[in-house]
């Protein structure tokens, strides 16, 4: 395997947004991206130059050694652990697991992206499996045009209306 680190603006690693390596470190606010090929492996995301959160790529959610083997790496940074994508008919699911700083499992979200890699739809379950609700996102074209939260309860929280 030939890793290649990459810096980029955000966590969606667009070409065009790819920064020098002086630049990022510069800046203080990036994401460093290891790939292999055009696969992201992992990724560290920094604010202020401080390492906030760290994404992993294609892992085994069930794995008990994920958190563990993190912290011992990383410490107390927050974690983001992706499963492989699963094939849908409208697109990919993606099924993450996230640990906030500090703590034990947060929540895991289901998320169903378009072929573009945009997301449709979440689904979210806090970290005993219960569900919290789901995140449907709206588009005109291309364009994000509206996001609602649907809590289990039944209220709906507009979080983006354009």
């Amino acid at each position: 395997m030939s890793t290649q680190v990459r810096y980029f603006r955000s966590q969606n690693y667009i070409p065009g947004e790819e920064l020098p390596e002086d630049r990022a470190l510069a800046g203080g606010f990036y994401v460093r991206a290891v790939f292999d090929g055009d696969t992201p492996l992992y990724a560290e995301v920094f604010a202020r130059n401080t390492l906030q959160n760290v994404i992993h790529y294609g892992c085994d959610l069930s794995d008990p050694e994920l958190l563990p083997s993190h912290r011992r790496r990383y410490g107390t940074a927050a974690l983001t652990a992706y499963a492989p994508p699963v094939r849908a008919p409208e697109g990919e699911l993606h099924t993450l697991k996230e640990w906030e700083a500090k703590s034990d499992l947060f929540f895991t979200t289901k998320r169903l992206v378009d072929p573009r890699g945009e997301p449709l739809r979440e689904e979210i379950f806090d970290s005993q499996g219960a569900f919290r609700g789901v995140r449907r996102f709206e588009y005109e074209g291309a364009e994000l045009t509206r996001i609602v939260f649907t809590r289990a309860d039944g209220v709906e929280i507009v979080e983006l209306e354009d």
